[in-house]
Protein backbone atom coordinates (compact mmCIF):
# COMPACT_ATOMS: atom_id res chain seq x y z
CA UNK A 1 0.00 0.00 0.00
CA UNK A 2 1.37 3.22 -0.84
CA UNK A 3 1.81 6.13 1.66
CA UNK A 4 1.46 9.87 0.78
CA UNK A 5 3.11 11.95 3.21
CA UNK A 6 2.64 15.29 0.65
CA UNK A 7 4.58 18.24 1.82
CA UNK A 8 7.42 16.94 3.90
CA UNK A 9 10.95 18.48 4.38
CA UNK A 10 13.70 17.23 2.99
CA UNK A 11 16.43 15.05 5.78
CA UNK A 12 15.25 12.40 7.84
CA UNK A 13 12.17 11.27 9.45
CA UNK A 14 11.26 8.67 12.08
CA UNK A 15 8.89 5.84 12.27
CA UNK A 16 7.80 4.15 15.61
CA UNK A 17 5.57 1.51 15.99
CA UNK A 18 3.38 0.57 19.33
CA UNK A 19 1.58 -3.04 19.19
CA UNK A 20 0.22 -3.67 22.12
CA UNK A 21 2.62 -3.16 24.73
CA UNK A 22 5.75 -3.05 22.84
CA UNK A 23 7.41 0.12 21.54
CA UNK A 24 9.74 0.04 18.74
CA UNK A 25 12.93 1.73 17.95
CA UNK A 26 12.77 4.72 16.27
CA UNK A 27 13.71 4.00 12.58
CA UNK A 28 15.09 6.69 10.68
CA UNK A 29 13.51 7.34 7.13
CA UNK A 30 15.11 9.25 4.92
CA UNK A 31 12.03 12.07 3.13
CA UNK A 32 12.04 15.05 0.91
CA UNK A 33 9.89 16.30 -2.08
CA UNK A 34 9.70 13.67 -5.16
CA UNK A 35 11.63 10.84 -2.62
CA UNK A 36 9.97 7.44 -2.80
CA UNK A 37 10.05 5.65 0.33
CA UNK A 38 9.35 1.86 1.36
CA UNK A 39 8.79 1.44 5.16
CA UNK A 40 9.81 -1.70 6.50
CA UNK A 41 9.51 -3.05 9.78
CA UNK A 42 9.60 -6.29 12.10
CA UNK A 43 6.74 -7.29 13.46
CA UNK A 44 7.87 -9.22 16.82
CA UNK A 45 5.81 -12.73 16.35
CA UNK A 46 5.69 -12.70 20.51
CA UNK A 47 3.88 -9.44 20.57
CA UNK A 48 1.29 -10.41 17.65
CA UNK A 49 -1.75 -11.56 19.93
CA UNK A 50 -5.48 -11.53 18.94
CA UNK A 51 -6.95 -7.97 18.60
CA UNK A 52 -3.88 -6.25 19.57
CA UNK A 53 -3.69 -2.66 18.48
CA UNK A 54 -1.08 -1.81 15.72
CA UNK A 55 -0.18 1.97 15.59
CA UNK A 56 2.07 3.18 13.23
CA UNK A 57 3.64 6.98 12.68
CA UNK A 58 6.07 8.33 10.84
CA UNK A 59 7.38 12.17 12.21
CA UNK A 60 10.42 14.52 11.65
CA UNK A 61 11.35 16.65 14.32
CA UNK A 62 10.56 20.31 15.09
CA UNK A 63 12.91 23.21 15.88
CA UNK A 64 11.76 23.61 19.12
CA UNK A 65 12.45 19.99 20.25
CA UNK A 66 9.04 18.63 19.31
CA UNK A 67 7.56 16.39 16.75
CA UNK A 68 5.76 16.89 13.99
CA UNK A 69 3.31 13.88 13.09
CA UNK A 70 3.79 13.30 8.83
CA UNK A 71 1.60 10.35 8.99
CA UNK A 72 -0.13 7.43 11.13
CA UNK A 73 -2.08 4.76 10.76
CA UNK A 74 -4.33 2.04 13.13
CA UNK A 75 -4.43 -1.38 12.47
CA UNK A 76 -5.83 -4.17 14.45
CA UNK A 77 -3.66 -6.99 14.16
CA UNK A 78 -4.38 -10.85 14.58
CA UNK A 79 -4.01 -14.50 13.27
CA UNK A 80 -5.83 -16.29 10.51
CA UNK A 81 -5.48 -19.79 10.77
CA UNK A 82 -1.19 -19.90 11.17
CA UNK A 83 -0.92 -16.33 8.98
CA UNK A 84 -0.77 -13.27 10.51
CA UNK A 85 -3.52 -10.19 9.08
CA UNK A 86 -4.21 -6.28 9.74
CA UNK A 87 -7.90 -4.95 9.87
CA UNK A 88 -8.76 -1.70 9.70
CA UNK A 89 -9.94 -0.26 13.46
CA UNK A 90 -12.51 2.56 13.86
CA UNK A 91 -10.50 4.44 16.79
Amino acid sequence: MPLRLGSVPEGVAVLHYDLGGFSSRDIPVVVGPGRHVDLRFRLPKERFRPRERLILEVSCPTREGGKNVLWTKRYEVGWSGADPYLGQTTD
